[in-house]
Parts: structure tokens; C-alpha cells; sequence
């Protein structure tokens, strides 16, 4: 039940780092230890994005491990055992 949970949130925020933005396009992924992220999308510009997905990063070690304009990013994150492996990447596109 908790991997499927852990399954539906990350697709969701997947889609929402992904919807295409009308004005600014800009996003930004934050990833810390033991499951700890944070995630900005539709801002101005990589930076403003950057410092919005840090603070949304509640955890220890959190630092900005992605950032994208106009383009998508997304975060995995083992859902029986959060402090385990990780892993993020960036695409231009979703598919």
C-alpha cells in the first residue's frame, strides 16, 4: 500500500513539474535524504524556481539537483525504504 501511494505521488508530481506552462516555463527539483524533495514549476526564470523547490525541501541535505525550462523532471524514490537508493533525471519533453 505505501510503495503504491509513494507510486501515485511521484507520477503526480511528475505531471505537474511537466504541464506545459503558457508564461513562464520554468521549474526546478530539490532532493534531500530519506525521501525529502521539493519542486517549483511555472516560474520566471531557473533561479527564482531553484530557490522556490529549496524551500518546499523539508529534510536533511537538501540541494537543487535539477532545474529545467520548458522542459520536464522527475525524482524516484524507493518506496519500501526511503533512505535507500534514489534517483532524479531531466528530458525536454515528457515522453
Amino acid at each position: 500500500m505505501r510503495c503504491a501511494w509513494m507510486s501515485v505521488c511521484l507520477s503526480a508530481l511528475a505531471l505537474l513539474v511537466c504541464a506545459p506552462a503558457a508564461s513562464h516555463a520554468a521549474g526546478a527539483l530539490a532532493a534531500g535524504q530519506c525521501g525529502a524533495f521539493g519542486y517549483a514549476f511555472d516560474d520566471a526564470s531557473a533561479k527564482s524556481a531553484a530557490h522556490r523547490a529549496m524551500a518546499e525541501c523539508r529534510g536533511k541535505d537538501c540541494k537543487v539537483v535539477a532545474t529545467v525550462r520548458r522542459g520536464c523532471a522527475a525524482l524516484a524514490i524507493d518506496g519500501a525504504n526511503v533512505c535507500g537508493p534514489s534517483g532524479w533525471a531531466t528530458a525536454r519533453t515528457l515522453g
